[in-house]
């Protein structure tokens, strides 16, 4: 018997332990304390997960080993069917595979629209390839539209090629590809290329056969990821299916919504196919009517009774009726929703936002007992990409509130719904629990919680002992600058007490901390014995303990020396700029009238008779030159 375990797929997951979605794929459904079954038999390692629905794929992310996650495309199923449990039994929802996995067009078409083959047409505006049926009949039918610029073909050209591709149909037409075309866009790519450069999609080696047509037979690789069974691998009728258990509910809910994501699947392949009409539209299921009860014309005691239960049964009635009209409003307003995010693409995006990271939106409802861990794990999400982006980055629980219910209007829009403060504080108190890459820890004395980094948690003593001592640094390299420019001594202590010694709101600044926090660490240093305190009338400064340290330590004689190399170095280079900007300056100066001055000489203490005297002297030498004779000048 053949195998179907080729329709399981590796699965790309986030740091916070959720599945990375594809381009316009978003969650549906999730449930946890779910197994998966391949047939009648059990998939070994894959009985303890938790289940994400999404509008294209079934993905299931195992909780004891990540590593075991598999997904698998819904356009691979074309049918779902629900099995109540019974005594021991777990409810289960069966997915049945479609015959052919590797094409699957071809099983919808021949559910929906009478066995008819695809045929391709390219069209000769934008050579975008096409399909039509080919039973479609010219003269019957109104010529359908390009699918990417929305021109219709000419008729001569498209009977052509009905009547071209019905005379030669084979099943399996292996050929190869030249030019290594790509066969989404028909963009010819470099032949060493793997992906199309212009859409991105996979390319067939040029040495390699390009199946045209593919037979209802082929498979692809049996058991890409080495999946194991609990038995041998059997269907029921040789009907290939999988199935999925669910040992704590949600069975109802996930087949409603995965019976729609594959009728809408085969809806959107049938339209892509050309088995649908113009204008055409589904038809909804026929409502029945009910039936209106009988008057009641009978009398006394038992008349009451009845009056009082139809009363009941009509209050009944319009409360169910309420309740609908109210989940209808609902569905309305997740539609305007999605159509508003999908003019997201048309507006212009700032050059600011086009590196930003984007997360998916948390699609869970708040009754489900996953959505605390969903949210713990989305809340990390956004701590990584947007909060905790620095080494010595953390933010308190308050600001993380505040922070967070902003970034989902920002992302969301208004009218999303917030994240209320009991739920947050749930979510915030699983990071450890799901082993999230952020940690939540409290200080005992101000008693504040803080989020921060799992890696960086215990280190940030050390980040402030650091900004200290570079601070002494750049103090000591200023003043021996000044000293050095001025030749004296800079013998101010109010600068020198305040010089590198640095406050609490400065220290604040530097890290892009809380006024809180930032006490919090500078007690643990000093308690520590990494920070000394220095209490001045100016205020209270922060240094670095050198009560421990060496003599060696305590010795910057060699420090102080490459000080003065390195301004003096500045100094060197500073002067050398300024020459060479002067002399690119004055470089296009055709005449220099006297060569031989000299600044600040003695020649401006001679009398103004032989200054005189010299002015008419030159006068005259020049006057007795001809024009032609440029003798004496310097260009």
């Amino acid at each position: 018997m053949a195998s179907w375990l080729n329709i399981w797929q590796p699965v790309l997951i986030n740091r916070s332990n959720r599945p990375i979605l594809q381009d316009q794929e978003y969650n549906v459904y999730i449930k946890d304390n779910v197994g998966l079954y391949q047939g009648r038999t059990k998939i070994l390692d894959h009985q303890n997960g938790r289940i994400y629905l999404t509008n294209k794929r079934l993905i299931y992310l195992d909780n004891e080993d990540l590593s075991k996650s598999i997904a698998s495309e819904l356009k691979y199923f074309k049918k779902s069917v629900l099995s109540v449990g019974y005594f021991r039994r777990s409810p289960k929802v069966t997915l049945y595979i479609k015959k052919n996995i590797n094409d699957t067009n071809v099983d919808d078409i021949n559910d929906a629209a009478t066995n008819a083959k695809s045929i391709d047409w390219v069209c000769k505006i934008c050579s975008f390839n096409n399909h039509i049926l080919s039973n479609f009949k010219i003269d019957e039918q109104e010529i359908p539209k390009c699918t990417s610029c929305g021109i219709r073909p000419n008729k001569t050209y498209l009977k052509s090629i009905l009547d071209n591709q019905r005379e030669d149909s084979p099943a399996l037409s292996l050929t190869p590809e030249p030019d290594n075309k790509c066969s989404k866009c028909t963009f010819i790519n470099h032949p060493a290329l793997k992906f199309c450069e212009m859409c991105g999609t996979a390319l067939v080696r040029p040495d390699e056969p390009v199946i045209k047509k593919v037979s209802s037979t082929t498979k692809t690789t049996v058991n890409p990821l080495g999946l194991k069974l609990e038995g041998e691998e059997t269907y029921t009728n040789d009907q290939p299916y999988i199935k999925i258990s669910f040992r704590k509910g949600g069975e109802t809910k996930f087949h409603e919504e995965v019976y729609r994501l594959i009728e809408e699947i085969k809806w959107k392949i049938l339209e892509s196919k050309g088995g649908v009409n113009q204008n055409a539209v589904k038809l909804l299921e026929p409502q029945v009517k009910k039936a209106q009860p009988l008057a009641n014309k009978s009398v006394g005691i038992h008349a009451l009774e009845q009056l009082g239960e139809l009363q009941r049964k009509e209050n009944e009635r319009i409360l169910s009726s309420s309740l609908d009209d109210l989940e209808q409003l609902m569905f309305k307003y997740q539609d305007l929703l999605k159509l508003s995010t999908s003019f997201n693409k048309l507006v212009i995006k700032s050059q600011d936002n086009l590196n930003l990271p984007v997360i998916p939106a948390l699609n869970i409802k708040k009754n489900s007992s996953l959505y605390p861990q969903e949210l713990s794990r989305h809340i990390s999400e956004f701590l990584i990409n947007f909060i905790l982006t620095q080494r010595t980055s953390m933010i308190s629980s308050q600001d993380l509130f505040a922070e967070y219910n902003r970034f989902l209007i920002r992302n969301q829009g208004f009218g999303t719904q917030l994240v209320t403060s009991s739920d947050f504080k749930k979510a915030i108190g699983l990071f450890d629990e799901l082993k999230l890459p952020v940690i939540l820890k409290q200080y005992t004395k101000s008693d504040i919680y803080v989020v921060s980094s799992r890696s960086t948690s215990n280190t940030y003593g050390e980040f402030i002992v650091d900004y200290l001592k570079n601070q002494e640094y750049e103090y000591k390299f200023m003043k021996l600058k000044q000293e050095m420019a001025t030749g004296d001594e800079v013998m101010n202590d109010l600068y020198n007490a305040a010089g590198y010694g640095k406050t609490v709101s400065e220290i604040s600044t530097q890290f892009n901390w809380s006024y809180n926090i930032t006490i919090e660490e500078l007690d643990k240093c000093v308690e520590e014995g990494l920070v000394v305190i220095d209490h001045h009338i100016s205020g209270t400064f922060y240094y670095v303990n050198k009560f421990n340290f060496t003599v060696e330590e305590w010795d910057d004689s060699k420090e102080v020396a490459n000080m003065k190399e390195k301004i003096i170095k500045e100094q060197q280079e500073i002067t050398s700029t300024l020459r060479e900007e002067y002399n690119e300056q004055h470089k296009n100066n055709l005449v220099n009238l006297n060569p031989d001055y000299h600044f600040f000489s003695d020649d401006s203490n001679k009398p103004d008779e032989d200054m005189e005297s010299l002015v008419t002297t030159n006068m005259s030498e020049t006057n007795s030159q001809s024009l032609n004779d440029l003798a004496g000048l310097q260009f």
